[in-house]
């Protein structure tokens, strides 16, 4: 019997593959990737009246790529990819929702390849934002807003696997 659906070859265009990798050589173990997120996946309506309708119009709108805490999965900043089509206002549209609640958009111009040097420059100022309380350049956690080098705000140390599946 023949199914009414197939696996997609990609779920990543030719562009954003290539954006994909160059994100992955620039933000490193500093954040986690994610790609094709629906917008009432990282934002959420204040309001608890008309919740649903404001979910809603969130559920219109997917963003490219959303770099994120990896301790926490908290969004910390929204990269697009400009592909200099009529989907401008479509990405206006996202920015004025992302950043009415503090959370930064990149524009991205679409490219076959990317120059790592310039990829960082866009991105680095949001992995470095000690505001969120960490430190996303060396995955120090901060106190207070502050970077401190004490030990105990090292980045926990995680068991090997071998140890997490053991039995005790």
């Amino acid at each position: 019997m023949m199914s009414t659906y197939r696996i997609q070859e990609t779920i990543l265009e030719h562009s954003e593959r290539s954006l994909y990798h160059a994100l992955s050589l620039v933000v490193a173990q500093r954040a986690l990737i994610l790609t094709k997120v629906q917008l009432s996946a990282i934002l959420a309506p204040t309001a608890v009246a008309g919740q649903h309708i404001a979910y809603t119009h969130l559920d219109r709108y997917t963003v490219d790529f959303v770099l994120c805490d990896r301790y926490s999965t908290r969004p910390i900043v929204v990269i697009q990819q400009d592909d200099g089509t009529g989907a401008a206002n479509v990405c206006d549209a996202i920015e004025r929702l992302t950043e009415s609640c503090g959370l930064p958009l990149v524009r991205v111009p679409s490219q076959s390849a990317y120059r790592m040097d310039r990829l960082l420059r866009l991105i680095e100022p949001y992995l470095n934002d000690d505001k969120r309380g960490r430190d996303y350049a060396t995955g120090d956690r901060c106190a207070g807003g502050k970077s401190t080098n004490a030990p105990e705000a090292k980045t926990p140390v995680v068991p090997r696997p071998a140890t997490l599946f053991s039995a005790n």
